[in-house]
Protein backbone atom coordinates (compact mmCIF):
# COMPACT_ATOMS: atom_id res chain seq x y z
CA UNK A 1 0.00 0.00 0.00
CA UNK A 2 2.93 2.33 0.66
CA UNK A 3 3.97 1.76 -2.94
CA UNK A 4 0.47 2.49 -4.21
CA UNK A 5 -0.25 -1.18 -4.79
CA UNK A 6 -3.42 -2.84 -3.59
CA UNK A 7 -4.42 -6.51 -3.38
CA UNK A 8 -6.76 -7.90 -5.99
CA UNK A 9 -9.79 -9.66 -4.55
CA UNK A 10 -11.75 -12.00 -6.80
CA UNK A 11 -14.76 -14.14 -5.95
CA UNK A 12 -14.10 -17.52 -7.56
CA UNK A 13 -17.14 -19.31 -6.14
CA UNK A 14 -20.06 -18.54 -3.86
CA UNK A 15 -22.53 -20.77 -2.06
CA UNK A 16 -24.28 -21.50 1.19
CA UNK A 17 -24.13 -24.11 3.91
CA UNK A 18 -21.22 -26.00 5.39
CA UNK A 19 -19.63 -26.90 2.04
CA UNK A 20 -17.75 -23.56 2.01
CA UNK A 21 -15.01 -25.09 4.18
CA UNK A 22 -14.25 -27.84 1.69
CA UNK A 23 -14.45 -25.44 -1.26
CA UNK A 24 -12.19 -22.89 0.42
CA UNK A 25 -9.53 -25.53 0.97
CA UNK A 26 -9.96 -26.66 -2.65
CA UNK A 27 -9.42 -23.16 -4.08
CA UNK A 28 -6.47 -22.35 -1.84
CA UNK A 29 -4.79 -25.67 -2.78
CA UNK A 30 -5.57 -25.10 -6.48
CA UNK A 31 -4.14 -21.58 -6.59
CA UNK A 32 -1.04 -22.61 -4.63
CA UNK A 33 -0.44 -25.44 -7.11
CA UNK A 34 -0.73 -22.89 -9.92
CA UNK A 35 1.99 -20.84 -8.24
CA UNK A 36 -0.21 -17.92 -7.19
CA UNK A 37 1.19 -15.71 -4.41
CA UNK A 38 -1.61 -16.13 -1.86
CA UNK A 39 -1.69 -14.37 1.50
CA UNK A 40 -3.47 -17.28 3.20
CA UNK A 41 -1.49 -18.45 6.22
CA UNK A 42 -3.22 -21.87 6.29
CA UNK A 43 -5.01 -24.32 4.02
CA UNK A 44 -8.31 -22.64 4.95
CA UNK A 45 -11.62 -23.96 6.11
CA UNK A 46 -12.55 -23.99 9.75
CA UNK A 47 -10.00 -21.78 11.50
CA UNK A 48 -6.26 -22.40 11.62
CA UNK A 49 -5.84 -26.05 10.67
CA UNK A 50 -2.15 -26.21 9.84
CA UNK A 51 -0.27 -23.02 10.74
CA UNK A 52 3.37 -22.87 9.72
CA UNK A 53 6.04 -22.41 12.38
CA UNK A 54 6.57 -18.87 11.08
CA UNK A 55 2.85 -18.11 11.46
CA UNK A 56 2.77 -19.63 14.97
CA UNK A 57 5.73 -17.44 15.94
CA UNK A 58 3.99 -14.32 14.62
CA UNK A 59 0.83 -15.16 16.57
CA UNK A 60 2.87 -15.75 19.71
CA UNK A 61 4.77 -12.47 19.38
CA UNK A 62 1.53 -10.59 18.76
CA UNK A 63 -0.12 -12.08 21.85
CA UNK A 64 2.86 -11.72 24.21
CA UNK A 65 2.24 -9.03 26.80
CA UNK A 66 -1.23 -8.30 25.42
CA UNK A 67 -3.57 -6.59 27.86
CA UNK A 68 -7.33 -6.60 27.51
CA UNK A 69 -9.35 -3.46 28.21
CA UNK A 70 -11.92 -3.63 31.04
CA UNK A 71 -14.67 -3.55 28.39
CA UNK A 72 -13.10 -6.49 26.51
CA UNK A 73 -12.76 -8.48 29.74
CA UNK A 74 -16.40 -7.82 30.62
CA UNK A 75 -17.45 -8.85 27.11
CA UNK A 76 -15.48 -12.10 27.39
CA UNK A 77 -16.94 -12.78 30.82
CA UNK A 78 -20.50 -12.15 29.62
CA UNK A 79 -20.05 -14.34 26.55
CA UNK A 80 -18.94 -17.27 28.73
CA UNK A 81 -21.55 -16.95 31.48
CA UNK A 82 -23.90 -19.91 31.57
CA UNK A 83 -21.82 -22.04 29.19
CA UNK A 84 -21.66 -25.67 30.25
CA UNK A 85 -18.69 -27.93 29.65
CA UNK A 86 -19.80 -31.08 27.83
CA UNK A 87 -19.05 -34.52 29.23
CA UNK A 88 -16.85 -35.14 26.18
CA UNK A 89 -14.76 -32.04 26.99
CA UNK A 90 -14.57 -33.05 30.66
CA UNK A 91 -13.28 -36.48 29.63
CA UNK A 92 -10.63 -34.93 27.37
CA UNK A 93 -9.48 -32.58 30.15
CA UNK A 94 -9.36 -35.43 32.64
CA UNK A 95 -7.32 -37.56 30.23
CA UNK A 96 -4.92 -34.68 29.52
CA UNK A 97 -4.44 -34.04 33.24
CA UNK A 98 -3.72 -37.67 34.10
CA UNK A 99 -7.12 -38.23 35.68
CA UNK A 100 -6.79 -35.30 38.09
CA UNK A 101 -8.87 -32.16 38.26
CA UNK A 102 -7.23 -28.84 37.46
CA UNK A 103 -3.71 -28.18 36.28
CA UNK A 104 -0.83 -29.93 37.99
CA UNK A 105 2.90 -29.29 37.95
CA UNK A 106 5.31 -31.98 36.83
CA UNK A 107 7.76 -33.27 39.41
CA UNK A 108 10.57 -31.36 37.66
CA UNK A 109 8.58 -28.11 37.88
CA UNK A 110 7.77 -28.73 41.55
CA UNK A 111 11.48 -29.22 42.23
CA UNK A 112 12.40 -25.96 40.41
CA UNK A 113 9.76 -24.04 42.36
CA UNK A 114 10.97 -25.54 45.63
CA UNK A 115 14.60 -24.65 44.92
CA UNK A 116 13.66 -21.11 43.93
CA UNK A 117 11.81 -20.59 47.23
CA UNK A 118 14.50 -22.02 49.52
CA UNK A 119 15.78 -19.40 51.92
CA UNK A 120 13.07 -16.86 51.15
CA UNK A 121 11.66 -15.23 54.26
CA UNK A 122 8.29 -13.78 53.38
CA UNK A 123 7.32 -12.13 56.65
CA UNK A 124 9.20 -10.87 59.65
CA UNK A 125 8.05 -11.80 63.16
CA UNK A 126 6.66 -8.27 63.52
CA UNK A 127 4.53 -8.59 60.39
CA UNK A 128 3.26 -12.01 61.49
CA UNK A 129 2.22 -10.59 64.90
CA UNK A 130 0.41 -7.71 63.16
CA UNK A 131 -1.46 -10.10 60.85
CA UNK A 132 -2.43 -12.23 63.82
CA UNK A 133 -3.79 -9.21 65.72
CA UNK A 134 -5.84 -8.13 62.68
CA UNK A 135 -7.32 -11.61 62.31
CA UNK A 136 -8.27 -11.69 66.00
CA UNK A 137 -9.90 -8.27 65.69
CA UNK A 138 -11.95 -9.44 62.68
CA UNK A 139 -13.13 -12.53 64.57
CA UNK A 140 -14.20 -10.39 67.52
CA UNK A 141 -15.96 -7.88 65.23
CA UNK A 142 -18.10 -10.55 63.58
CA UNK A 143 -19.07 -13.16 66.19
CA UNK A 144 -20.80 -16.12 64.57
CA UNK A 145 -19.91 -14.70 61.17
CA UNK A 146 -17.44 -15.61 58.51
CA UNK A 147 -14.37 -15.21 60.72
CA UNK A 148 -15.59 -16.98 63.83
Amino acid sequence: MKLGLFPVLSVVESGAGESWKVRERFWIRTFRELGEDLTNATDGGDGILNPTEEFRKKLSEKATGRKFSPQALQSLRTSHLGLKITEETRAKLKKRNGGMKGKHHTEATKLRISRAKKGNVHFSEEVIRGLSLKAKARRQASPGGRFS
